[in-house]
């Protein structure tokens, strides 16, 4: 039989804190051991995952973290913490108000996971279980911001939760006494094996968010079982309206009323019917507002439509429906809803194609809706979707340009003149909802036809007049532009899907110099890979700008967005740092003019001369070439060093004036941990260049005094990039370039001729190449006179190094050396290990090499953000 209503509001059983008890002897002895064990994997603890393991192993339960929750079961959902003091009520308010995301989440988001009746939060010492039904009032009250990371909930939730009564009412059990733990023992061993009261459990709601995702676990069940005469979509639309259908247990049917006076029976599987609607609330009839949205919807449910949408390339519409939420809670006000009937909204997509942004947004609202596509299909589909809104074909880069931008009134408006007359009421505020395309024209000569006049349209003309230099050729800038000068002194938000670029890219300073020093409220990013098609590795971002708020300074805003899973759902925070050109670290190091023709390398050993705009000239003193093609993370695959200039655009000469900068910023380059996130996050100068006292503080410097670079940061960094991958220096004998013939040597060469000598060089023919030599190799001279000053971790890369170049030199009779243009004593790692790898020769030294070399690589990432090369 059920158990009803279980105790979990009990009295303290433990009466004393008997925290680490001395004894188990009242524990059974069937029960001893897994006690004492728990006690002893939690006195272990150090973090919340040790945590959440020991209530595993003890109670039993099934892993499902998924969605970033910490645990969840179907009966219990569980929040770890690691020693928060839960007899603080403020802690227990902020712990609630995480677990209470997760409720929501469940309640109102996609999904056919049910909503677990009890709630669990625990740490090293304290346990509180609670009913999820007595939280109702704060999960379902659409006030919050539901759109934060649940670890950082909206601060008026956990004010409200700290003085409700709910939380004051609490009771927080110790698993260190033994009869606390004790009763929480039996109460799960009850909670899984018994029934749950139906009075505890908590259904899902249908919305008009939601209902899509939900009529698909439908139809997968009763399709086929409903079909003739009407679409599956109606029985479900009639399913979900309380008192439209309902189960005759006399003939094992459920009975649609799918029009006025027509009852269909269907034959359903009804312990799946049961259980399906066991899981959610249909919705009454007298929430009207609901069903109407849905019914506005419902054309959506059809197959076809539905099959247009699986190969849709355009913003996936969860990613839709979460930008709405944004909106939402910054238009809203304190309601955290825009108030669409009061009719003083207006929302303009300029780019809005199949209207995937739009799908979610109330029915009350395309009334107020302004949706314009340069194709006319996209119109008529739309038109078929959104029956009240104003679809109309537009060209927003080249239409009306000459009577906005030029003031040429004798020009008629090509949009509606219903716009034209909202667009001039000053009552009215407007939200710009758009994703606008991506596209750069290239410059003459690099482009393929299809790139080089995509963004040659009016408003670029305009842009060049006004001197906004590169970013004019984009065709996101070029939206931006005109958005700019058409809401003006408006009462207006931007909610903008978008790359980042914009933010912090150098080409476009100007633009957030000029058109763009608006106010940011709120955003979050995601992986592009969410799109269709996309395989990059980059942010795309949803950021809500005011238009009516001018910012002085654009780069001092504190531009905080939520960072997301693909499910759209928020995980963290992460910092939009708008670095100003100036301080970015490619402007570091002094470069010399390049005057000197010299042959360019393409790769490692391989020379190009047939190139447009080929880059063939070094500087005096060339030591070797860097590649450090932009300034961000998206370019970390091109940063590397050669022997000649790099045939491309982004390298530099190096030279023992600016050898210790530019093996900074390789390794720093280099070595930082790239994601899909901070693919645009701009390297910097370091903070010595442009202190601030917080980051003096933080590097332990005194206060006031300008600190001097920590060179052996600087060391280690040279070493590092002396036997990097990317180390792509080589010696190459009689090259042949533009007429002439070049020997080539390595500069970065790491060992002395003495020691070459030492080992001895087994082949006869290269041998002869090192007796006429009677000056070391830059590099070799350089670690000889600053060998003293290396850390640990840097010495021992060179010593690991040198015993995999003493195997190479004393092994070079086996080695392929014709396959790595091996003709010189004085090579490059890049030949070494390859040819090494070739023969099979050396294999273990050059795994600990490998080793040495990532530990002396995790030492210095670990500076990078400290020192300021990554804000």
């Amino acid at each position: 039989m059920a158990k009803k209503n279980i105790e979990i509001t009990a009295t303290h059983l433990g009466g004393k804190d008997t925290i680490f008890p001395q004894s188990y002897a009242s524990i059974k002895r069937g029960n001893k051991a897994r006690y004492v064990e728990f006690h002893q994997e939690l006195k272990r603890s150090s973090v919340e995952e040790d945590v959440k393991a020991a209530y595993r192993k003890f109670f039993s339960l099934p892993q499902d973290s998924s969605n970033n929750r910490d645990l969840y079961t179907p009966q219990v959902l569980f929040e770890f913490k690691n020693d928060r003091k839960f007899a603080n009520r403020h802690v227990r308010a902020e712990v609630q108000a995480q677990i209470i995301y997760y409720v929501h989440r469940l309640k109102f988001e996609p999904g056919e996971k049910s909503i677990p009746p009890f709630l669990c939060i625990a740490d090293v010492d304290e346990t509180i279980v609670t009913e999820t039904i007595l939280w109702e009032s704060f999960y379902n009250n659409p006030t919050y911001d539901w759109t934060a990371a649940p670890s950082s909930p909206d601060t008026k939730l956990i004010h409200d939760l700290e003085i409700s009564e709910a939380v004051g009412n609490m009771r927080v059990l110790h698993p260190f006494d033994l009869n606390e733990l004790q009763f929480l023992d039996d109460f799960f061993h009850r909670v899984y094996t018994n029934a749950i009261e139906k009075s505890l459990i908590v259904k899902k709601d249908i919305t008009e968010r939601n209902f899509e995702d939900i009529y698909q676990s439908w139809y997968n069940k009763f399709a086929e079982d409903v079909r003739n005469g009407y679409k599956p979509s109606q029985y479900f639309i009639c399913d979900i309206q309380e008192g439209k259908s309902y189960i005759r247990q006399d003939t094992s049917r459920v009975y649609f009323d799918i029009e006025e006076g027509i009852s269909i029976p269907k034959k359903l599987n009804l312990k799946d019917y049961m259980a399906f609607w066991a899981l959610y609330n249909k919705n009454r009839t007298g929430n009207v507002d609901v069903i109407r949205g849905i019914l506005s919807k419902a054309d959506r449910l059809s197959e076809e439509t539905q099959r247009r949408f699986e190969g849709e390339f355009y913003t996936p519409v969860h990613l839709a429906r979460k930008a709405i939420d944004y909106l939402d809670v910054v238009v809203g006000g304190d309601m955290k809803q825009i108030d669409w009937e009061s009719g003083n909204y207006r929302l303009w997509d300029m780019a809005c194609g199949t209207g995937n942004l739009e799908y979610y947004l109330p029915a009350k609202s395309y009334r107020y809706c302004y949706m314009s596509t340069l194709h006319q299909q996209d119109v008529v589909f739309c038109k078929g979707m959104f029956h009240d809104a104003k679809v109309f074909q537009y060209d927003y880069l080249n239409d009306d340009i000459d009577r906005l931008l030029g003031q040429d009134n004798t020009i008629g408006w090509k949009m509606p003149q219903e716009l034209v007359n909202d667009l001039a009421n000053p009552e009215l505020k407007w939200i710009i909802f758009i994703n606008p395309p991506f596209g750069t024209a290239q410059n003459k000569g690099k482009a393929d036809e299809s790139k080089r006049d995509i963004s040659m349209t009016k408003v670029r003309d305009h842009m060049t007049i006004n001197h906004l230099g590169e970013a004019s050729r984009e065709l996101f800038t070029q939206f931006l532009y005109r958005i700019h000068h058409e809401f003006k002194n408006k009462q207006a938000w931007l909610g903008l899907f978008s790359k980042l670029k914009y933010i912090n890219a150098n080409n476009d300073q100007k633009v957030r110099e000029t058109i763009f020093r608006y106010h940011f409220e709120k955003g979050f990013i995601f992986d592009a890979r969410v799109f269709d098609s996309v395989t990059g590795e980059y942010p795309i971002g949803f950021l809500v700008w005011n238009l009516n708020k001018w910012e002085k300074d654009f780069a001092s805003q504190n531009i905080i967005v939520e960072k997301c899973n693909k499910k759209g759902e928020a995980i963290e925070t992460k910092v939009l740092n708008v670095i100003d050109k100036r301080l970015l670290l490619n402007k570091w190091v002094n470069r010399l003019p390049a005057t000197k023709v010299y042959p360019a390398f393409s790769s490692a050993l391989a020379i190009t001369q047939e190139r447009k705009d080929l880059r063939d000239r070094i500087s005096p003193g060339f030591l070797c070439s860097l590649c450090a093609k932009g300034n961000d993370l998206q370019n970390q695959k091109y940063v590397s060093l050669y022997s000649g200039p790099y045939c491309s655009a982004g390298a530099f000469s190096v030279t023992k004036e600016n050898f210790l900068k530019a093996m900074i910023i390789h390794a720093v380059r280099k070595v930082a941990k790239k994601d899909w996130s901070n693919d645009r996050d701009q390297f910097c100068k370091p903070y010595n260049e442009y202190l601030h006292d917080e980051v003096v503080q933080q590097l332990g410097y005194v206060e006031g005094e300008t600190p001097e670079f920590p060179m052996d940061f600087a060391y280690d960094c040279v070493v590092w990039s002396l036997f990097a991958n990317s180390n792509h220096t080589v010696a190459l004998k009689d090259v042949e370039f533009k007429g002439r013939t070049y020997q080539i040597h390595n500069n970065l060469f790491p060992f002395t001729i003495e020691q070459v000598k030492q080992w001895g060089i087994q082949d006869q023919d290269i041998a002869i190449t090192i007796t006429a030599e009677d000056e070391d190799r830059f590099a070799a001279k350089w670690l000889a006179d600053n060998s003293e000053n290396l850390s640990k971790a840097a010495a021992d890369v060179v010593a690991a190094a040198s015993e995999v170049y003493r195997i190479y030199f004393q092994n070079l009779n086996s080695i392929n050396t014709n396959r790595y243009k091996i003709k010189t004593w004085g090579v490059g790692r890049y030949q070494i290990i390859y040819s090494m790898t070739d023969a099979e020769i050396g294999i273990s030294e050059m795994n600990k090499l490998k080793e040495v070399h990532k530990k002396l690589g995790d030492k210095i990432r670990k500076r990078i953000h400290p020192l300021g090369f990554l804000r």
